[in-house]
């Protein structure tokens, strides 16, 4: 009988893979950047939910995070890439991330997931 085996996959293919992606945040290549759709709900979210404590202490705090947008344009995972040194305000940062809808990334014009960075800040404003 003969073996048939489907060839092995390039580097390349297996970058765009979500399993390989999926192990951890890494630079993805992309002709075109996934772009957040619905920032309008994100400010309002972010808004409802800014961190109590740092409204007591003023000044502004900043997480910078990693995300993997999938072919759909959703957070398939999101972690703390640099801590806002605040818990509150990073868990914040990342609940926000469920809400967060993408056009996803393409390259090549194929679409593909990816892993990008993104700041979100809080700042107390003295009135």
């Amino acid at each position: 009988g003969m073996w048939a085996m489907p060839r092995v996959p390039t580097r390349e293919q297996l970058e765009t893979e979500l399993p390989y992606l999926l192990k951890a945040p890494r630079i993805t290549t992309y002709s075109r950047a996934p772009t957040l759709v619905n920032r309008k709900d994100i400010e309002r979210f972010l808004s409802r939910k800014f961190p109590f404590g740092l409204r007591q202490l003023g000044g502004e705090a900043r997480a910078m995070l990693w995300l993997l947008v999938d072919i759909t344009g959703r957070v398939h995972k999101a972690q703390v890439g640099q801590t806002s040194g605040r818990i509150d305000v990073d868990s914040v940062a990342l609940a926000a991330t469920h809400k967060m809808q993408f056009r996803p990334a393409e390259n090549a014009g194929r679409i593909v997931p990816v892993w990008v960075q993104m700041p979100v800040g809080f700042r107390v404003i003295d009135e």
